[in-house]
């Protein structure tokens, strides 16, 4: 409870402050903020109130995953109020929504609420039907995320690969740069003794 109330008071004072900037996409966010804490707190007549706020700046919000939380959240609310054909009506936009940016997320979130309403309805195969949608998006969540943290890994291997070749390569290189060094030593060893023994033999000679 405490975390809900910490909450309230956070966004009430990040609301206050983006009114005065006229930052609606913010202030849309943090009525929403408010409405989730007022759920979270049961005090569902206020958490409707505030996502009712939220949506209504739905022309000016800029923020198109924000649109898709807002229209779901409002949903819940009315659902939670007993008014599910609202709830319904909210929660479809915000299913079409979500559909077009293929937001699992949102989706997930969605079915688990379009199956409560259905149960509310007392309509059991459809209730049935979004909950194993809602498990079906829950679980691509999860591989989805399972496939980010394998390609990053991935991705750090090549580049540790790639750092140890540019090293094997450098090291390489100077290594056959001292090789060149050592064979020119020898060069100017063998033609410096060569010049020695001729002068040698021609003074000799003399």
């Amino acid at each position: 409870l405490n975390d809900f109330k910490k909450a309230i008071d956070f966004n009430q004072k990040a609301y206050d402050i983006y009114v005065k900037l006229g930052s609606n996409t913010k202030v849309a966010r943090t009525l929403n903020n408010l409405g989730d804490a007022y759920l979270g707190l049961n005090q569902y007549g206020k958490a409707l109130s505030y996502h009712q706020k939220a949506y209504a700046l739905d022309s000016l919000n800029e923020d198109e995953y924000l649109k898709i939380s807002i229209a779901s959240n409002l949903g819940e609310s009315y659902l939670i109020n007993q008014e599910s054909e609202t709830a319904k009506f909210y929660v479809k936009k915000a299913e079409k929504m979500a559909l077009v940016t293929n937001s699992f997320k949102n989706l997930s979130d969605i079915y688990l609420i379009r199956s409560k309403i259905a149960e509310y309805d007392e309509h059991a195969d459809s209730a049935l039907h979004f909950l194993k949608l809602y498990v079906s998006y829950n679980d691509s969540l999860i591989n989805e995320a399972n496939i980010y943290a394998v390609t990053a890994m991935e991705a750090k291997y090549e580049h540790e690969k790639n750092l140890r070749t540019i090293a094997d390569g450098e090291l390489a290189i100077v290594q056959k740069e001292k090789l060149i060094e050592q064979e020119k030593l020898k060069v100017f060893y063998w033609v410096g003794l060569s010049i020695i023994l001729i002068i040698a033999v021609l003074i000799f000679v003399a």
